[in-house]
């Protein structure tokens, strides 16, 4: 695809103007969405007003009105403390990698486009890089694509591009998706970047199906929720890489044994419009007739994250 052809007919025909803005308050979560919350939120501690605002890109809608109907200091401060708890993606550590990392992004993204007249985080750009990351490849077009069109830079995510235009010449650059496709791709994206916000028990939780193939051969197939992964990225893939262990114990019998598999759960970048719910992870193996006792361990080795399940068989 001619990404900046199509972009560059994109605004001779002048359809930049009607494309939809509300990607910016879905995919880089806005600030309050009524007068409601406004009074709500005035009515708190300028301290706890400034946490609640840097995090509007990550909180649910339930998280938030809690968070609103919270009479104290004592108790907002318990809030942010549940808040970072649920994203900590290895609990047994001393600090919160994630949280760490946002703020991290946050301050970063405030250095580089403070000049747009308002905090450089809060920009389009600010937001983008704060739940994306840092572009691994930047083109800026400062005189515009050709003649006819506006100053822009976009940014690729492996080939996935992020298009930004300054629409009245300001310095100003609005996020602007090219369609319906380029939106899902960027809800996606951004989706799969993020820990599910969960509670221990559920985190990297999954289900497990036994499909029976002959007399002496079973699959056991591994369902995980995507929402619940923790995803790392490189320029094609969003990936986890996980170690699963099947601990079989033959009832009635001393017999015991241990199989220990390492796989790869991936997502391709560029397959995003319908991402899948559900990732599969299917392990055949072979076993003698008879009755079993199955413990399955999976652990994600991105953040060292253990879970369990204990289930009886029979071959």
């Amino acid at each position: 695809m001619n990404l900046m052809a199509d972009y560059g007919n994109y605004l001779r025909n002048g359809l930049i103007r009607f494309i939809p803005l509300f990607l910016i308050s879905v995919l880089l979560v806005t600030a309050l969405g009524c007068s409601k919350d406004y009074w709500l939120l005035k009515k708190i501690s300028t301290e706890y007003q400034d946490s609640f605002r840097k995090i509007k890109f990550l909180i649910t809608k339930e998280e938030k009105r809690e968070f609103l109907n919270l009479s104290t200091d004592e108790e907002r401060e318990e809030f942010f403390k549940q808040f970072w708890a649920k994203r900590d993606p290895d609990p047994e550590t001393v600090g919160n990698e994630f949280r760490d990392e946002y703020f991290s992004r946050i301050s970063r993204a405030d250095h580089l486009f403070s000049h747009e007249g308002k905090n450089g985080w809060e920009t389009d750009r600010g937001r983008a890089y704060i739940l994306l990351g840092p572009p691994e490849f930047k083109e800026s077009y400062p005189m515009g694509y050709s003649q006819y069109s506006l100053p822009s830079e976009v940014w690729y995510y492996g080939n996935f591009p992020v298009i930004f235009i300054d629409r009245n010449r300001s310095g100003s650059f609005d996020l602007t998706p090219l369609g319906a496709r380029h939106i899902s791709q960027l809800l996606a994206g951004a989706q799969l970047l993020k820990p599910g916000v969960v509670g221990k028990k559920e985190l990297y939780n999954f289900r497990c199906q036994i499909e029976k193939i002959s007399e002496n051969n079973i699959n056991i197939i591994l369902l995980l929720k995507n929402k619940n992964i923790y995803f790392k990225s490189d320029s094609k893939y969003f990936y986890s890489d996980v170690r699963i262990t099947l601990n079989f114990n033959m009832l009635n019998s001393e017999n015991s044994f241990s199989i220990k598999r390492d796989k790869r759960i991936a997502i391709e970048k560029s397959n995003l419009k319908d991402p899948a719910e559900v990732s599969e992870l299917i392990i055949p193996v072979n076993l003698r007739k008879g009755r079993y006792e199955l413990t399955i361990i999976l652990e994600n080795r991105e953040n060292g994250i253990k879970v369990q399940k204990r289930i009886r068989l029979k071959v």
